[in-house]
């Protein structure tokens, strides 16, 4: 396990680059970029820490990052149009004359 995560911490530079070029091509959150970095290089010095728990910790942390790569950055559709109206329209509601009821003094009652 030593060796495997030496050659992952060897590699952490294409790992930054690859992650950075998706987040530039998905619209990753930054904050998803630095979880997923920060992962990779965790998972690599957890498999070079002596033990069988560590490595278990190392390999989890590492599909974590994996998750992040992803299946994390893939994010639905959302529609930027918004259903609000113009700054230009007034909402008014119009009422006829026919609709407004008057009572015996000549006042509307609505």
């Amino acid at each position: 396990m030593i060796i495997i995560g030496v050659a992952l911490l060897k590699r952490t530079h294409i790992a930054i680059a690859l992650s950075f070029q998706s987040f530039l091509a998905s619209g990753m959150s930054i904050n998803a970029l630095y979880r997923q970095n920060i992962a990779y290089i965790m998972g690599a010095v957890l498999l070079i820490v002596p033990g069988m728990l560590s490595d278990m910790a190392g390999f989890l942390v590492l599909f974590y990052a994996f998750y992040l790569q992803t299946i994390g950055t893939i994010s639905p559709k959302t529609n930027l149009k918004s259903n609000k109206g113009s700054d230009d329209v007034i909402d008014a509601e119009i009422i006829s004359n026919d609709a407004i009821d008057h009572d015996r003094n000549g006042h509307n009652s609505l």
